[in-house]
């Protein structure tokens, strides 16, 4: 890494940093581990490298300083062996209460195959409700996608949804689900908008 030349570097990053395949991406099957609070980060580092998640928990002092605040559990999905060994999605904790939950989709979004498997484990936490309209956005979301990929027609109810006319469709990246924006830029809103209001042109 010190030589400072961009194909060494390249292939070091390609070698140390593997994308999930579509293969693995439609496998859902796997487990939750649980990573308790104050115990040794190395397990989880070595876990969740080369998997190119994006989450900054890969490094051992974010791991560390995460696991000081509370528990981490890391979902993951199995792999060609059928070994649970895909990070998925996490769920971190600040002392009881969740802090974040991530995907490894764009900007950390859940990825389609990880929202029911993530929406099952937080019906056991006390704050688990509370991300109850951020599972039902993006499943509403993946279901208006697919239908869109399928050359469906979507109903008034998925246009306001769409278009977040009644409240802002919410997800767990960092920023909005780049979907959202895909979807829209394949419309024609002065199409849509009589059918989301009811009139006339």
């Amino acid at each position: 890494l010190q030589t400072e030349n961009f194909a060494k570097l390249y292939a070091w990053a390609i070698e140390k940093v593997t994308p999930v395949s579509e293969e693995e991406l439609s496998a859902t099957k796997g487990e939750w581990v649980k990573y308790a609070r104050g115990s040794d980060p190395t397990p989880l580092v070595v876990s969740l490298q080369g998997h190119g998640t994006g989450w900054c928990t890969a490094g051992e002092s974010t791991a560390r300083t995460h696991l000081q605040g509370g528990d981490f559990y890391v979902y993951y999905s199995l792999d060609k062996e059928g070994k649970p060994t895909v990070p998925r999605a996490v769920i971190r904790m600040e002392d009881n209460r969740i802090a974040e939950v991530r995907g490894i989709a764009v900007e950390q979004n859940l990825d389609s195959g990880a929202v029911a498997v993530v929406e099952d484990k937080l019906k056991e936490f006390p704050d688990g409700p509370n991300y109850q309209k951020r599972v039902s956005d993006m499943r509403h979301l993946t279901d208006i996608n697919n239908r869109v990929i399928e050359g469906q027609k979507l109903t008034r109810e998925d246009l306001v949804f769409l278009y977040e006319i009644d409240s802002p469709i919410e997800g767990f990246g960092f920023d909005k689900d780049p979907r959202i924006d895909e979807i829209r830029s394949q419309r024609k809103p002065e199409k849509d908008m009589p059918v989301v209001f009811g009139c006339l042109p």
